[in-house]
């Protein structure tokens, strides 16, 4: 029982708690938003690391098979 009395106490318990409500719940999709972009984020991050790993093991490979299939200058 909150320690306040309003002259309304069911319209106004109603309406506080369905803006607590509303502001939960849109709190909660922010939050759930906001995670969903870092976890995005860090998976491109990830893919990034990755691709530019691979790019230079081919360039690596590339240049190794140049060298052994080349004539000496």
């Amino acid at each position: 029982m909150p320690a306040f009395k309003s002259r309304q106490p069911d319209a106004g318990c109603r309406d506080t708690k369905l803006g607590l409500i509303l502001a939960h719940k849109s709190l909660g999709i922010a939050a759930r938003l906001d995670q969903e972009t870092v976890v995005e984020a860090a998976a491109r991050s990830m893919h990034a690391i990755h691709f530019d790993h691979v790019r230079n093991q081919v360039a690596a490979l590339a240049a190794r098979l140049r060298g052994e299939f080349d004539p000496p200058a």
